[in-house]
């Protein structure tokens, strides 16, 4: 039971620690700079992606060809996989809901919105000095 407590009372300050340091980080950035940094994690993203293909690609042809099974059939598969809205695990139709069922790329998603929209903000720097305060906090409490 103590065990438990202390996993969870790790897992309710992670996400915290992850969305005011974005937030916070991003809102800071100036939109050219923003725009670069994008361009860059774009291309390194895609350069992965390929390489990664490439990598399952040839891995395939060198494995021999199997014959499948008679009774095997890839519709019994589907049927006991759930299917997994991939819309609500990356958009968040509510943060809150995001936050709650720890959809972590939903998160970023948001954070990522909400720092470019602290970007083009004006007068945003007491707002970023209590995100980066909170953030500071956040980082204190897991630590402690």
């Amino acid at each position: 039971m103590v065990g438990q407590a202390y996993v969870g009372l790790l897992q309710m300050t992670v996400l915290p620690y992850l969305l005011l340091p974005l937030v916070a980080k991003m809102g800071r950035l100036d939109p050219a700079q923003a725009k670069k940094l994008g361009f860059v994690t774009a291309s390194v993203l895609l350069a992965f992606w390929a390489l990664a293909i490439l990598l399952m690609v040839l891995v395939s042809l060198t494995l021999p060809s199997i014959t499948g099974a008679s009774f095997f059939s890839p519709d019994h598969d589907a049927l006991l996989v759930q299917q997994q809205d991939f819309v609500t695990t990356f958009i968040p139709t509510n943060v809150f809901r995001a936050l709650t069922n720890e959809y972590v790329p939903a998160v970023v998603v948001f954070c990522l919105f909400f720092g470019a929209a602290l970007m083009m903000t004006p007068e945003k720097e007491s707002v970023l000095d209590f995100l980066d305060l909170c953030a500071v906090g956040s980082a204190a409490s897991i630590c402690f």
